[in-house]
């Protein structure tokens, strides 16, 4: 008897979960992108990053398009400049490498056409790839030829 009712209580819990955890389609992808992005622009930085975990944790890579992960990646990034935690930064880095597993030319297209503000984010994960791909690389030089124009700017 107790076995049953353990079981009659599991049941609609495992339904609850199960329609929690559906997939997102990618028709929904569209408008989960532009609610992130009006939560940033009222500076609701969390429901921003609950819309962009849900739509990561709830999709599939290979169903999103190059231009929906890279505009994830570039969420993640300005929530990243707001919060104190680096997981953020990981996140994009995580969308902005899978936008180019997906489709190249369609990612690089797309990183290419951001402007103004988030050209910076575009080149924060430009940078951070660059390093993750290169980590032995001797970045003195840069810093030495970086510091050297510096330098000369200042006189």
């Amino acid at each position: 008897m107790k076995k049953l009712l353990l079981i009659t209580a599991l049941i609609p819990a495992m339904i609850i979960i199960a329609g929690c955890s559906r997939a997102i389609s990618a028709d929904e992808h569209p408008s989960l992108i532009e609610d992130a992005q009006m939560a940033i622009e009222t500076g609701d930085y969390e429901s921003a990053r609950k819309i962009c975990d849900k739509l990561i944790d709830g999709a599939k890579t290979e169903e999103m398009t190059a231009s929906t992960l890279g505009r994830v990646a570039i969420i993640y990034m300005q929530i990243s400049d707001d919060a104190t935690s680096d997981d953020y930064t990981v996140n994009a880095y995580q969308c902005y490498r899978n936008s180019f597993k997906v489709n190249p030319d369609s990612a690089r297209a797309f990183y290419s056409g951001i402007n103004g503000d988030d050209a910076r984010f575009v080149h924060m994960l430009e940078a951070i790839v660059k390093q993750v791909d290169n980590p032995n690389k001797n970045n003195i030089e840069d810093h030495e030829q970086g510091a050297a124009a510096f330098d000369s700017i200042a006189r």
